[in-house]
This record gives C-alpha cells, structure tokens and sequence, in this order.
C-alpha cells in the first residue's frame, strides 16, 4: 500500500495535555533513581524474595525461574545500567513469578503516566479459531474513517495477530495461559506505567479487515496524566479500621491495582456517558433514564443491570465493575456504605426475571473483600455473620 494514514487526537477529549513517547522517555531520563536508592531497593527486593516469598519452591518448579540469584545479578551490574534499563528488570523479576499479590510498583516519575492508543481490542471465536477485533475506538481518535468497531485485526506491527498477542502474553504476568493471554492483550493498548514497562515503539502499525477490505493504519503511543486515578485506587478505604467490622484493616482491601487503574481509564476513554452520569449523581442529580429498554437504572456507580433474552430465556445480568466503593467519606468507611451497595443490589436484582442470573465481573479489580463475600453470601444463600456487628446482615 502506498502510505500508511496516522491517527490524530481531536482536542475535545478529555485527557488533559498528553505527550508523544520520546518525550516521555526523555522525561523518565531526566528524573533518574540515585545509585544509593538503586542498590537500596535491590537489597530488599533481595530480603524480600529470598527471605519471605512463602511460594519461592514452587514457582521455581513450575516456571524454572530463580528471581534471589537473578536479584543478586542485577546488584553486581548496578554501576553498568540506566534507569530504564535497571527498572525494566526489576520489573521483569517480579513478573515472572506469575503472582498478581507480589508486584514491583515504579516509583515518580512513572507514577501517573499512562499510555494508550485509543483502540481496545478483544478475542473472539469463530469455528473454533480465535479472532481479535477492534471492539472500541476512543471518540477523539480520527484520520482513518474505515477503522471502525468491528474491524478485525490481522496484523501488529507486521506480525501476523496471533502471535503478537502469544508473544505479548509470555510478557506479563498471570498463574495460567488464559490469564497471561488477557493481560497481554491489555497490555498492547493500555499500559500503566507504574506497573508495566513503557512501550518499546513510538507507534503501532495494524493492518485489519472490514467486510472483505484490507486497510493499514498508524497509531502513535501517546501518555498522560492519570495521577489521580493512581491516587485513588492506592487510596482506597484510607488504611483504616472499619467501624463494625471486627477484622485488621490490612485484611479489607484486595485489589488488583494495575486493573483498576486500567478499569478507570477505560471508563473515561470508552464510556464518556458513564463518567457524566457519575458527576451528575456525585452532585446529587438523579441517574439518567436507562439507554436501552433492558437496561434497569442504578443508583451505584459500582455495578449495571439489565436483562437479557438469549435462545435458552430470558436472565438477569448484573456487571460488578468493582468492589471499591463509592464512600460518604474516602479515608472513612462505615457498615452504611456497605449496607447502602447491598440494598442497591437486592433492589435491581427483584427487578430481574427469576429464571437465572448472570454474574459478570470481567475486568474487576478487587476492593474491599468484605463487599466481595458478603454479596457471594447473598447469592448463594449461605450467610456468615461472624466478621459484623451490623444486625441486619444480607440475606
């Protein structure tokens, strides 16, 4: 094909000043880690691996890795590295242990930055062979009109699509294939930088089908500013105690940060109505009439409801985006707060027909883990009271 169109941004979007990756390298450059706080930092990731990681024999079976020796390497070749270069390994040794709970968070400057390219892309099947598919465009993306949802990648970057995805996979962490597969994908489009590496090219090449047509496009990576999702999602719940729930307040939260982080993200680039309606309800404006007849209006920014008719009936679908909930007050949650996202969900769930209900928690990051039990609790219909105080626990 005789030239590739590159993708623009228009200047309504929402992201606030954004940066190109040169430049975002040239900032990370400017603002390194001192040797002192290098070696530092390699010491206790040393101590803490070698020392605490209850799972060392067993990751060393299953993935034939040796994180203490390689962390002992990377304190001989201190004097012989970048910035970059000792962060991206740091970060490599953590990733492949396989262990979500066990994460090397980047310090400032990489605390904030977000990269993306405005596409989400996603697998799918058909007769039995994997598809991937561009199911999202980021409404300030523009310069090449046959880029639609719906379009279906053939290539990154030259590769056929399959195996940029394997190879993205085998870069990131998660305890099975499937896991590695979904994170990777993620990974291509959405990248954290406090948790992921920054994206080795400055722009992505696709080549994709659109009803029989082969088109090529140009994406550059571009970054910005999400510190105070960072902020929040680190946040949550402020580390303190519960009132009325007798547990230490370590034990509240479980959160998968780097998917909340993206979770936001996604929120602000692919549903621009959902974050309107969250300040609207924030401000105390009642939530928007439902979009679709299925739809069951919500008072919770946390969850969706609908129902949905498939050829076996008609069910209920309740998407639960997170467990971190909205709070009355962000360093201070209370059993109110809890009691108020449960009433919520036992009222669109009477709502929904009785027949069957869909649980869909695809991309939840976690929060706080008594939210998460105590609504397994409510579905399945075994109640355990012994960790509150409130009298009248869900049923």
């Amino acid at each position: 094909m005789s030239s590739i169109p590159e993708l623009g941004l228009t200047p309504d979007h929402d992201l606030g000043q954004f940066t190109r990756c040169p430049d975002f390298r040239a900032i990370l450059e400017s603002d390194p880690m001192t040797p002192a706080d290098r070696e530092t930092l390699a010491e206790q990731a040393e101590a803490m691996i070698d020392g605490l990681y209850a799972h060392m024999l067993q990751k060393r079976a299953m993935y034939g890795i040796d994180p203490a020796q390689r962390l002992r390497l990377l304190r001989r070749r201190l004097t012989q590295m970048t910035d970059a270069q000792f962060h991206a390994e740091l970060l490599r040794i953590f990733t492949e242990l396989r262990d979500l709970h066990t994460n090397y968070i980047l310090p400032h400057p990489y605390q904030g930055p977000f990269a993306f390219l405005g596409i989400l892309v996603e697998q799918h099947w058909e007769n039995g062979q994997p598809r991937w598919m561009v199911s999202k465009i980021f409404s300030a993306l523009t310069g090449d009109p046959h880029l639609v949802p719906g379009a279906e990648l053939t290539h990154w970057n030259g590769s056929p699509i399959a195996l940029a995805v394997a190879r993205n996979a085998e870069l990131d962490a998660g305890s099975n294939p499937a896991a590695r597969v979904a994170r990777g994908l993620e990974n291509m489009t959405l990248r954290d930088a406090a948790m992921s590496p920054p994206p080795d090219e400055d722009w992505v090449d696709l080549r994709y089908s659109v009803n029989g047509s082969i088109f090529e496009t140009r994406i550059p990576w571009r970054v910005f500013d999400s510190i105070d999702d960072f902020k929040k999602a680190i946040s949550t719940g402020g580390g303190t105690a519960l009132a009325g729930i007798e547990a230490p307040a370590s034990h509240l939260i479980g959160l998968d940060l780097r998917t909340e982080l993206v979770r936001a993200v996604k929120k602000r680039m692919f549903a621009p109505e959902v974050v309107a309606a969250e300040r609207r309800m924030a401000a105390g404006v009642s939530p928007p009439a439902p979009a679709a007849d299925e739809d069951i209006p919500t008072t919770r920014t946390e969850i969706a409801a609908r129902t949905v008719t498939t050829a076996h009936g008609t069910f209920g679908h309740l998407r639960i985006f997170t467990f971190s909930l909205t709070l009355h007050d962000p360093n201070n949650p209370t059993i109110q707060d809890f009691d108020e996202f449960f009433a919520e969900v036992q009222r669109v769930l009477s709502l929904m027909p009785k027949e069957g209900l869909i649980v869909d928690v695809r991309g939840n990051g976690g929060g706080f883990v008594y939210a998460a039990e105590s609504l397994l609790q409510y579905l399945t219909r075994t109640v355990s009271s012994r960790n509150r105080r409130s009298s009248s626990p869900p049923r």
